[in-house]
């Protein structure tokens, strides 16, 4: 294993690529039913096969312009959900990161 550095822009695309995977699962959970983390190991099957992994940062800031958010949006959405995590521990509205393939 090499050591290595992030630099900022990296961890931007990082904490970007997160706050999209939780708005992510939330929609899953809504559109398939879901309850708690029942099905959370086949949306992260999905997820990790999705084409964000492979876009860079002026792609994903793209993207969430296309989408129709803001990037201090979903920064907010991301540090409330770490936050919310911190307070009461796992919940149902809570699943476990995931590592982000660069």
């Amino acid at each position: 294993m090499a050591i290595r550095i992030p630099s900022k822009a990296d961890k931007q695309l990082i904490a970007l690529k997160d706050a999209l995977r939780i708005l992510a699962w939330q929609t899953y959970k809504a559109e398939n039913d879901v309850n708690g983390l029942d099905g959370y190991a086949q949306f992260q099957e999905e997820w990790l096969l999705n084409d964000i992994h492979k876009k860079k940062l002026t792609e994903v800031l793209e993207l969430i312009k296309t989408l129709g958010y803001s990037e201090a949006e979903l920064q907010e959405l991301r540090r409330s959900y770490y936050a919310r995590r911190e307070r009461g521990g796992y919940t149902e509205e809570s699943p476990l990161p995931v590592a982000i393939p660069f």
